[in-house]
């Protein structure tokens, strides 16, 4: 199994290897489905709320400005990748970032992030990797014991919270 999760898009493969001849039997996978779904599921579920809490005063005219808000979300998603690559082997991140909005803005972020709490939003966003996984698998008939080997690529297949889901659902490291 060849399994691919991108910046933007997953994919997965099954493959055969007969006499030195690789042949890909069958594929599954999601066009809109990768690393970026990630960054914005910690940017959403964990730094927005934080930063609410931390500028609770100044943060109300920029949420409700759809513009300013898809201006933070960008730069905040920077954060948040940076964040996802330092936790994909640690145990804690620690975030700060003054002037989100430019050098007039006055607001901050501030925040130390655990590994659990980005498993927290990280986790169902894997999952539905993982499930179009297992679709692939069962209509290939290898949902019970049949595969073999797991080829990871892609960045965020580097987490370790991707591998342990891998491990624990399909049973092959």
């Amino acid at each position: 199994l060849v399994f691919d999760f991108g910046g933007g898009t997953f994919d997965a493969a099954v493959l055969s290897a007969e006499e030195r001849v690789m042949k890909v039997v069958d594929t599954e996978g999601d066009n809109f489905l990768g690393g970026k779904n990630l960054d914005y599921a910690i940017v959403d579920h964990l730094l927005i709320p934080s930063l609410e809490r931390q500028n609770s005063r100044k943060f109300y005219p920029i949420m409700s400005d759809e513009k300013r808000r898809e201006q933070l979300r960008t730069a905040l998603k920077l954060q948040a990748e940076d964040a996802k690559i330092a936790l994909s082997t640690g145990g804690s991140v620690k975030i700060y970032q003054e002037d989100l909005l430019g050098p007039d803005s006055d607001v901050e972020l501030d925040i130390e992030l655990s590994l659990a709490e980005m498993e927290t939003v990280i986790k169902p966003i894997f999952q539905k990797a993982i499930d179009l996984t297992k679709k692939l698998l069962r209509r290939n008939r290898l949902d019970r014991g049949g595969l073999t080997q797991i080829v990871l690529v892609g960045g965020p297949t580097q987490m370790q919270t991707l591998r342990q889901m891998l491990l624990d659902q399909l049973g092959v490291k």
